[in-house]
């Protein structure tokens, strides 16, 4: 399931990326790099890139931990992993074309930019999600310090004119990895901290346990579709003297059910400690 407020912080960072290309591309009459104007639109263009490689990776993340959980085969991965992949490269040629250096713009039709960087987030998604947040912690920091670790190889005397070109697969490879506009080593470090921010959303035993020391009795967690019902009871079943669950679909997800779903839905009301159902119901309002 996508949740909006992870597409709307996307759609934000968009903006940014727009605004500060933008003004890069079609500078206002009389405004300078040293003009107030050019210092505002450089700070809210560079938290772009970072924001939305950062978000993209904390859904991802979330939708491979949710896909492992419902136990994917591998064919299941090629088909999550592949269309985005597909999809993302895609839009970075087309990125390229529109703003092509041979129309006014900042990019060769080859350079690999911001979207690349998300498609190769994207194969390691599977693999990613398989670490503890202490790991992913590590793996953040390493690639934190890979500018450091690479010395002059990171490019840091490259002309922007030079890291959106290349001549041959080789320096292509560099430009991607390296030394590009958002190479690998160390951008894959914002998408990392999207699956540590999405790790630590999902805490909720540490959060069930400082409840219940500062007085919260007892909690009902709720299932808003299968996933997230088996969730529930399996938290519950952790604290059994303090929670219950509840195992439903709810009506955004209604387009998900089916007979198989509503035999599995039977099978986790069978457990003593599911006391509800829910969510469930008719949602006329917006027709699902």
């Amino acid at each position: 399931m996508r949740l909006g407020y992870i597409d709307q912080m996307k759609a934000v960072a968009i903006l940014f990326m727009v605004e500060v290309h933008t003004a890069a591309i079609l500078p206002p009459e009389g405004i300078t790099v040293g003009h107030p104007a050019a210092f505002v639109a450089a700070a809210f263009g560079g938290m772009a890139a970072p924001l939305f490689i950062t978000v993209s990776g904390w859904g991802m993340h979330r939708g491979a931990k949710k896909r492992f959980a419902d136990g994917l085969n591998s064919s299941a991965w090629i088909n999550w992993v592949l269309p985005r992949v597909a999809i993302l490269t895609a839009c970075q040629f087309l990125v390229n074309f529109l703003l092509a250096i041979d129309r006014g713009g900042r990019f060769e039709w080859h350079t690999p930019g911001v979207l690349t960087l998300i498609a190769i987030a994207a194969v390691f998604a599977p693999l990613i999600s398989r670490f503890t947040s202490k790991q992913l912690i590590a793996i953040f920091s390493l690639l934190a310090l890979t500018p450091l670790l690479l010395g002059e190889h990171n490019g840091s005397e490259l002309s922007w004119a030079s890291r959106v070109d290349s001549t041959g697969i080789g320096e292509w490879g560099h430009r991607l990895l390296v030394n590009g506009t958002y190479p690998v080593f160390p951008w894959l470090a914002f998408s990392t901290l999207g699956a540590i921010i999405a790790e630590f959303e999902n805490d909720f035993e540490e959060v069930i346990k400082r409840s219940l020391l500062n007085g919260v009795g007892n909690i009902c967690i709720t299932g808003c579709d299968l996933t997230d019902s088996r969730r529930a009871l399996s938290l519950a079943k952790k604290f059994p003297n303090n929670l219950i669950s509840t195992c439903g679909i709810h009506p955004h997800y209604a387009d998900s059910f089916s007979e198989k779903s509503e035999k599995e839905i039977q099978e986790i009301c069978n457990d003593s400690l599911v006391k509800a159902i829910g969510e469930t119901g008719l949602d006329f309002n917006r027709n699902y």
